[in-house]
């Protein structure tokens, strides 16, 4: 029965405010506390402890320091799946302006990366299909099969990025 939850209801988000610290090094921030019961041969409840650290450094070595290109891209398309999530709920409750805006902006951050990224192509693409399905945001065309497209485009784009 496990295997049928999808990965939506397994997906759990949150975030964390870190105090001012006033030490350098790694600091453990959190104890991210896991719960489940797993079903099958036998009915069992685990529980797994996983530290949330931190490394602190000086302020002359944060300013040194530059973002992580792999790090930034993810989180771009993550965004992007995101826009999608959220143009198809602004699409649900007629608001076509605000999703064709959401998607458009989502295009239009993908396309900024893209010129600077290894995989500019895959970057290319999804901007692609985020300005098409903005060019569909009106209450003519949009419908059943595309809401559909999207939910499975966001899907794709969070499940499928490639790795090298």
């Amino acid at each position: 029965m496990a295997q049928n939850v999808s990965e939506e209801t397994r997906r759990v988000v949150f975030a964390l405010h870190i105090p001012a610290l006033a030490s350098l090094g790694v600091a453990t921030v959190a104890d991210v506390v896991i719960r489940y019961a797993s079903v099958g041969d036998e009915v069992a409840l685990h529980e797994t402890t996983v530290p949330a650290a931190v490394n602190l450094v000086s302020s002359d070595e944060a300013a040194a320091a530059t973002p992580d290109n792999e790090v930034t891209e993810e989180i771009v398309v993550l965004k992007a799946a995101r826009a999608q999530e959220e143009a198809r709920v602004k699409a649900d409750q007629g608001d076509f302006d605000g999703a064709r805006k959401v998607l458009s902006d989502a295009s239009d951050e993908l396309r900024k990366r893209a010129p600077n990224s290894p995989r500019a192509e895959e970057l290319l693409t999804h901007a692609d299909e985020l300005a098409q399905r903005a060019d569909f945001m009106a209450p003519a065309a949009y419908d059943a099969a595309s809401r559909k497209a999207m939910l499975y485009s966001t899907r794709d784009m969070r499940r499928k990025r490639r790795r090298e």
